[in-house]
C-alpha cells in the first residue's frame, strides 16, 4: 500500500530547536522511520514522536502513522 502524504500532515514552519529536532529525527530513524521523513516531521512540537514510535513497532507503516497522528484541519466555519 502507498500512502500519499498532504500538506497538512507536514509541519510547516521549523519550531523545534535545533539539538531537540535532531534528538526526536534520532529517535524516529531508530523506530524506523526513513530519515527524510522522520526530519520532516520532527520540526513541529506539536508532533508525538513517541507515539508515533509506538504505531510503528505495531506494525504500521511510518508514512500512515504520520497521517493517523497528523493534527485535523481547522474547520472554517
Amino acid at each position: 500500500m502507498t500512502v500519499q502524504l498532504t500538506q497538512a500532515a507536514l509541519p510547516a514552519v521549523d519550531t523545534v530547536p535545533g539539538e531537540v529536532r535532531e534528538w526526536r529525527s534520532r529517535w524516529l530513524v531508530a523506530s524506523g522511520f526513513p530519515p527524510w521523513l522522520a526530519e520532516t516531521v520532527t520540526s513541529d512540537p506539536e508532533v508525538d514522536v513517541h507515539a508515533l514510535s509506538q504505531l510503528v513497532d505495531q506494525g504500521c507503516a511510518p508514512e500512515l502513522a504520520v497521517r493517523i497522528l497528523a493534527p485535523l484541519p481547522e474547520n472554517p466555519r
